[in-house]
């Protein structure tokens, strides 16, 4: 074989052996996981959410809304005179007009933007009214941070939305509660209130 064939040989096997490379880098590349895999938050993506599921009221900013609900029998009076009725499941009534409380706990730098009230009432011209109340931590000040009314005329069950808020939930230094005043009928019924929030906690993308 002269120096030519050899040299030529040469070189098909210096090309064999740089393709072989390219490819097995290749391949080692395709199979390798990702050392940050992409978790299901990171896959979320924001939408345009009503302040509402129930009524289609009207639609607010692209961000995915979180809820707390509370039921009306969760509320404890404010005052001895005032007493809880059974309605029906999760509603009450009072056997005395007045106010009931309940605790809101949110996460720190939650930002609240709704509060929304749940009644059955059928008295032709009675109503209740529920508040998101801010307290200082010495519980010697407060703020109305926002308040509803329930409809009247007697259309039975129902639901109503405060306007919108932006409160920054600051646990270090207030506390959060909710009161509703009712009056003393069995046909003007509570079933509860819905708190809708943005959660810190979850990321969320444009």
């Amino acid at each position: 074989m002269n120096a030519r064939n050899r040299f030529s040989q040469l070189n098909r096997c210096l090309l064999l052996a740089l393709f072989l490379l390219v490819a097995g880098f290749a391949g080692s590349a395709a199979a390798e996981p990702s050392s940050q895999p992409v978790t299901s938050t990171e896959m979320s993506t924001t939408v345009t959410d009503a302040p509402d599921a129930a009524d289609g009221s009207n639609a607010v900013s692209a961000q995915s809304f979180k809820y707390v609900h509370i039921t009306g029998n969760t509320f404890v009076p404010r005052a001895g005179n005032v007493t809880k009725n059974w309605a029906s499941p999760g509603c009450i009534y009072v056997g005395s007009s007045g106010y009931l409380a309940a605790r809101l706990d949110l996460p720190k730098d939650a930002t609240i933007k709704y509060l929304r009230i749940y009644y059955k009432v059928t008295h032709p011209t009675e109503d209740m009214t529920a508040w998101l109340v801010r307290y200082n931590t010495a519980a010697t000040t407060y703020d109305d941070l926002a308040s509803v009314h329930s409809t009247t005329g007697g259309g039975g069950v129902g639901t109503s939305l405060s306007a919108e808020i932006t409160e920054p939930v600051d646990n270090s230094s207030y506390s959060y509660e909710l009161n509703i005043n009712m009056p003393a009928y069995s046909t003007v019924a509570f079933c509860g209130v819905r708190i809708a929030y943005y959660d810190p906690r979850y990321l969320t993308i444009e």
